[in-house]
């Protein structure tokens, strides 16, 4: 039945009318086999991004081979060109990024990539959970191959019945569920997917996220009431089963230590990233003792807080910017031992 449907696609449009919910989700279920089956292929898309009167443009390229993906995005910023890779290996996630002139390579947790194949497995895992709700679009054709055009709309008031093991379930959506905390249900989340008939590999994507301003505390600069932020990748060219060099998996420079980005509250089980942790470092108390050092953060799990040095001298003392994350406070801990000479 299915090779009937790759043979005669007029017969599909006829039936898009009468496509359920039921019919898109086992699309978006043989897309994720099918690419999952894929032992290696090259993918190129062109990027855009517009918000807040901006907008960026830019280029992805994407190789797989076995158990090994690389992503390049190139984007141009107010001029500038800005360039950075992604590498999914089997002892690892780095991320390369180059600047004036300089290559650095950092390796941590990734909490979400452009990879369309991380959004195909994503999908799966939102609507047995109700989180997405599906609607079956068209049939388009993009770099020359026929795809099913799928929109994925968002409920959020979902995650909140989730306990922390489903959460942790759902992988790639961390950072999506830590924007619904931040901005509350009154930021929506839409995505339209594009999925190949042959190989199930997303051909386009459209991200399109609205945010209400006024739910956030006030600020000392002027924000608009709502901010929209939209994404695009269109496929410009797609080749499975492509041939693909094993030095391509080669990271360019020898990786900074490992960083831990996300510290979880073992009571709680509530996580906060070390980017969150490190703001609200920056706006206590701590900074008017000092600065805090930058790479020497570290997390206690069992007191749920992250603990970044401070670069204070104090004899006896090894001071540190404290951030606890259920209370989203930070204050200094001197870790003085001995007697402290006055």
């Amino acid at each position: 039945m299915r090779k009937l449907l790759l043979l005669i696609p007029v017969m599909l449009v006829l039936l898009v009318s009468g496509c359920t919910t039921q019919d898109a989700k086992e699309i978006i279920r043989e897309s994720t086999e099918k690419l999952e089956a894929l032992d290696s292929y090259k993918a190129s898309y062109d990027l855009s991004m517009s918000t807040y009167g901006m907008i960026i443009g830019g280029s992805i390229d994407i190789y797989k081979k076995g158990n090994k993906t690389r992503a390049d995005m190139v984007m141009s910023v107010m001029g500038q060109t800005q360039s950075a890779s992604t590498y999914e290996l089997p002892d690892g996630t780095y991320s390369c990024t180059e600047a004036a002139g300089s290559m650095t390579c950092v390796k941590g947790q990734s909490q979400s990539t452009l990879n369309p194949e991380d959004t195909a497995i994503i999908n799966t895992e939102m609507i047995e959970k109700g989180i997405v709700v599906l609607t079956f679009n068209n049939i388009a054709n993009i770099a020359g191959r026929n795809c099913y055009n799928i929109t994925s709309d968002f409920d959020f008031s979902k995650l909140s019945e989730l306990d922390s093991e489903e959460m942790e379930a759902l992988g790639g959506m961390a950072l999506i569920e830590g924007l619904f905390g931040a901005l509350g249900a009154s930021t929506t989340f839409g995505m339209s997917q594009c999925y190949g008939f042959e190989t199930g590999m997303p051909l386009e994507i459209i991200i399109v996220i609205e945010m209400d301003m006024s739910s956030l505390p006030s600020q000392d600069v002027t924000m608009p009431e709502k901010i929209s932020i939209s994404i695009k990748m269109t496929a410009t060219s797609f080749e499975p089963d492509a041939v693909i060099a094993d030095s391509v998996f080669e990271l360019p420079v020898e990786p900074s230590p490992e960083i831990q980005q996300f510290c979880t509250d073992s009571e709680t089980q509530e996580s906060m990233s070390y980017l969150q942790a490190r703001s609200i470092a920056l706006e206590s108390d701590c900074m008017e003792e000092g600065n805090i050092i930058e790479g020497t953060e570290s997390c206690n799990s069992d007191t749920g807080t992250w603990w970044i040095d401070m670069d204070l001298e104090k004899e006896g003392c090894s001071p540190a910017c404290v951030v606890s994350i259920p209370n989203k406070t930070a204050e200094i801990n001197w870790r003085c031992t001995g007697v402290i000479p006055e």
